[in-house]
């Protein structure tokens, strides 16, 4: 049994496929709803990604590069242990805590301040300066090295890369045309593992243009 990736276009699930194009692993994407239409989602918060392995389901970004970086440790996904290890948590956790959900907030407005448009216009206002200092704390964090953790590549790098060109192309954050973060970006979006996932989420979005409940 392959693992089984359950994934909405346009979200973050394009991450652990990306882990999963890394780690050489054999996958089949399955598109399903989300939010309020996703009551029969795998996922009981209704949210993608989750992944199935013969092993059992994980849900949540982090728990899942955590999960593939122990099956697969030749991949390199992440560090193996230690304060390593530590670190490139502190930077997925980063991503989890400090972005996605702000991101949210600009996405997905209507949410939190209702359907009132002068009210989803003022959240957006006050939400995007939080995600300009984030991304600076990001530029900062790449001056004179290539990677979050410094000469070596990990998962953490395609977690930031995606926010990266969301924030650049879907928010048009100042922060996201950083020289450091941009040149960050680029590398993110030509990396072998990140064509290939984006080719296969595209493929199976359209071979799948109608998701039914899982």
């Amino acid at each position: 049994m392959s693992d089984r990736l359950y994934f909405a276009p346009n979200t973050i699930s394009v991450v652990v496929a990306i882990a999963l194009e890394v780690a050489g692993r054999d996958y089949e994407l399955v598109r399903v709803p989300i939010g309020p239409d996703g009551a029969d989602s795998p996922n009981p918060f209704r949210l993608v990604p989750v992944l199935e392995t013969p092993a059992g389901s994980v849900r949540e970004v982090v728990a899942i590069l955590n999960y593939l970086a122990d099956e697969v440790p030749a991949a390199g996904l992440l560090p193996r242990a230690g304060l390593a290890r530590a670190e490139a948590n502190q930077w997925l956790t980063f991503c989890a805590s400090s972005v996605h959900p702000v991101m949210k907030l600009i996405f997905r407005a209507y949410r939190y301040a209702g359907q009132d448009e002068a009210a989803q216009a003022n959240l957006k206002a006050h939400v995007v300066p939080v995600l300009e200092r984030t991304f600076a704390t990001v530029e900062a964090q790449l001056e004179g090295r290539p990677f979050l953790l410094g000469d070596t590549w990990s998962m953490a790098d395609a977690y930031f890369g995606e926010f990266s060109a969301w924030g650049l192309n879907r928010i048009g954050l100042k922060g996201a045309s950083g020289p450091n973060v941009a040149r960050h970006r680029e590398a993110y979006l030509a990396h072998p593992a990140t064509i290939a996932a984006k080719a296969r989420e595209k493929a199976a979005t359209e071979a799948q243009p109608n998701p039914t409940p899982a």
